[in-house]
């Protein structure tokens, strides 16, 4: 299997690959007979047509599938290779049988930057100085955490206070008459 690599700038690059014919032959054999064990054709048994059959009814399946085992396979063995680091999903610009049934195939690929981090030791951290926390802290903190999970439930009558939620019903008026007589589609 040949693979090449370019440069197309930042982090980008065009990984070419060529899979040799007989390398296409054998993993063709490999799809096409798992496309045989669950093929239902007129006249045999599910998994029991003739390999041709199979082939000659599931051509396009067959070969779709065939380019994207070959493809993953030509990522590994590019990656193993190159020690290659991905960050994203590769995307195929091109992958063609040739005529002597080799497959070539161009992937444009994202890799993780490479940089070096400078040593570590020596390396002065200025110490920030931190409030100590209080039991009230705690307490708000705790509080805030608690508001989202509260229930609401019925107190006895009482005047509300600060923290409260109300539920109020009232009437509005304006010159004796009722706000929903004046405005009809307000109450609705």
């Amino acid at each position: 299997m040949k693979i090449s690599l370019e440069n197309m700038g930042g982090c980008r690059r065009r990984l070419k690959g060529e899979i040799p014919s007989d390398h296409v032959r054998k993993t063709e054999e490999k799809v096409a007979l798992s496309f045989q064990k669950s093929a239902r054709l007129p006249g045999f048994r599910p998994g029991h047509a003739p390999l041709e059959m199979v082939r000659r009814r599931y051509a396009p399946d067959i070969q779709s599938e065939l380019k994207e085992n070959l493809l993953r396979e030509g990522l590994r063995h590019a990656v193993e290779k190159e020690k290659l680091h991905l960050v994203d999903d590769p995307s195929v610009e091109e992958a063609n049988f040739e005529k002597d049934q080799k497959f070539k195939f161009i992937l444009r690929v994202d890799l993780a930057p490479e940089f070096k981090l400078p040593a570590a030791k020596g390396l002065k951290i200025p110490k920030k100085s931190v409030e100590p926390v209080t039991d009230a802290d705690i307490k708000k903190a705790l509080d805030r955490l608690a508001e989202p999970m509260a229930h609401f439930h019925t107190l006895e009558p009482r005047p509300a206070k600060e923290g409260d939620f109300a539920v109020i019903d009232f009437e509005g008026t304006c010159g004796g008459k009722k706000i929903i007589e004046l405005a009809p589609q307000a109450g609705q």
